[in-house]
């Protein structure tokens, strides 16, 4: 690592080392072979697997969005205090109006915006990450008593409760080994979560609980100090369980959930902590095509491996409709490039990754659910497929590479700037840095 510090010069790099470097024959042909743009011969094998008639009415009728942002701020006096700001928007928006935004893509912004006042639900939430705390409280403490409040406020503690007590059964449908548990908070003893309780105490120590303590969020590492990822699970959380809260409220009406799409910026999934709700989650799902009442519903990656791998063997999906669903080994072997083991299992997916050409120039990387978790899912195992690429292929936008309208509108409604609004965020950390902080030994 070079030095560099503001007033000094940077450290330069010699370059007559490299001459020796690249005088090597072998070096050489690698290099040679790094700078061919061509396809690579021994490369993975993609080809389509089917594809979908985009002619043919989706059925769908509105089309609900979830998408998220997170912004941290530290103090700009002391470096070792900051704070994480999360916002998480559900927009929804009726086909005919999105159909209209893209046959006039010009509209101006000011009448975009009256099409959508009324159709954003936000949930906002501020958490401390360092050296902020209540009075009395250490700074996990705060963020649990903080999530406990934001899943209050937002209404969401209703799905939350509905997924981890399984609320589609009658009784629990899993062995009672299986049954939701976590670590208590206060003497670390296992304790087997009470059915529809919000709250109840440790049987061990009496230490107080709540269910948002199930999600673990900011638990990890010294009481009075958190990091960025406290953030971005409260995010991810909120994400997930505004999009389960629709399908929780309308899971006995068909026609709503068959005329509805619902998309998810990013993948389905969930890490570390938070992926205790994959599996009801997956469960949920698969109820609700068991009972006839699929949900039409998607996660979109804009980024990451899959969605680079498709870019490079966009050639293998030519014409609209033209769907790749690979295995899971496919996945993780050819596009992550790591090894597939025996008795493979992942714990933080509910669905299936496929790529698809939705016109000619938006190839999307998608994420399907397929209820329970298939190494080897086939088509009719996507539940809602078709009727989501179809609608979905009515919604294309030119703003950005392989963008969506209800997903740049959400995206619009839902990110926190760092800057020029960073400002603002600043100075609100402080005000609430200089009210809820007590000096602590």
């Amino acid at each position: 690592m070079a030095y560099a510090q503001d007033g000094y010069p940077v450290e330069q790099a010699s370059k007559i080392g490299h001459l020796k470097l690249v005088g090597n024959e072998l070096i050489r042909r690698v290099i040679q072979d790094f700078e061919d743009v061509s396809p690579s011969s021994d490369g993975p094998k993609v080809s389509k697997t089917g594809s979908v008639d985009l002619s043919v009415d989706s059925g769908i009728r509105r089309v609900i969005t979830v998408d998220g942002g997170q912004v941290v701020v530290p103090n700009p006096a002391r470096r070792e205090k900051a704070m994480a700001f999360v916002q998480v928007a559900a927009c929804l928006l009726r086909m005919d109006d999105l159909r209209y935004m893209r046959e006039h893509p010009l509209m101006d912004p000011r009448d975009v915006k009256k099409m959508i006042e009324g159709a954003v639900w936000y949930n906002p939430a501020a958490i401390p990450l360092a050296g902020i705390h209540h009075p009395g409280l250490t700074v996990q403490e705060t963020i649990r008593r903080i999530v406990d409040r934001t899943l209050s406020e937002t209404g969401l503690y209703e799905t939350l409760k509905f997924l981890v007590y399984r609320g589609w059964e009658a009784e629990w449908g899993v062995p009672e080994e299986e049954r939701p548990h976590m670590s208590c908070v206060g003497c670390d003893e296992e304790i087997y979560l009470p059915r529809w309780q919000l709250r109840f105490d440790c049987p061990a120590c009496g230490a107080r609980h709540t269910l948002s303590d199930y999600l673990s969020i900011g638990t990890q590492g010294p009481d009075d100090w958190s990091r960025e990822e406290a953030a971005s699970a409260l995010r991810d959380a909120l994400e997930t369980l505004s999009l389960m809260h629709f399908l929780r409220v309308y899971r006995d009406d068909r026609e709503v959930l068959g005329e509805t799409l619902f998309i998810k910026d990013g993948p389905l999934l969930l890490r570390a902590a938070l992926s205790r709700l994959v599996v009801p989650i997956r469960d949920f799902i698969a109820y609700l095509r068991t009972e006839g009442r699929p949900p039409n519903l998607v996660g979109v990656e804009k980024t990451g491996d899959f969605a680079g791998f498709l870019d490079e063997y966009r050639h293998a999906l030519e014409e609209p409709g033209d769907y790749f669903l690979p295995s899971v080994r496919f996945v993780v072997e050819e596009v992550t490039g790591a090894v597939m083991t025996e008795g493979y299992r992942n714990r933080v997916s509910y669905g299936a990754k496929v790529g698809v050409r939705i016109g000619p120039d938006h190839l999307l990387a998608l994420n399907v659910p397929t209820g329970p978790f298939l190494t080897e899912p086939e088509p009719k195992d996507l539940i809602g497929f078709e009727a989501s690429i179809r609608s979905l292929s009515e919604l294309v936008s030119y703003r950005y590479p392989n963008a969506l309208i209800p997903l740049v509108l959400a995206n619009s409604a839902a990110s926190i700037a760092r800057r020029p609004s960073g400002d603002i965020l600043s100075a609100f950390a402080d005000s609430l840095m200089r009210t809820t902080t007590t000096p602590r030994p």
